[in-house]
């Protein structure tokens, strides 16, 4: 097993073979965190698109904490700002 520090550096490498350990990737939530409290209260109420919102802002900022570059950088900054309503 390997930290994804390394998978990532692994895989930067200019001749990498196929057998490129992989890291876990294992998402741990603070279940008192206002955050994860606001996501699970939008989940009981049934508001789903405000649940999905708090997910994928969770979900990217656990990439960026890793050092991975977001796929869709104006998507994060329009779920954070649309929560921000």
């Amino acid at each position: 097993m390997v930290s994804l520090a390394m998978e990532k550096y692994f895989k930067s490498l200019p001749e990498q073979d196929e057998n490129v350990p992989n890291a876990e990737h294992v998402l741990e939530l603070n279940m008192e965190h206002p955050a994860v409290k606001a996501l699970k209260g939008a989940y009981d109420a049934g508001d789903t698109d405000k649940a999905v919102l708090y997910t994928k802002i969770l979900h990217d900022q656990a990439l960026m904490a890793e050092g991975f570059q977001l796929d869709d950088v104006t998507a994060y900054n329009e779920a954070v700002c649309q929560l921000m309503k």
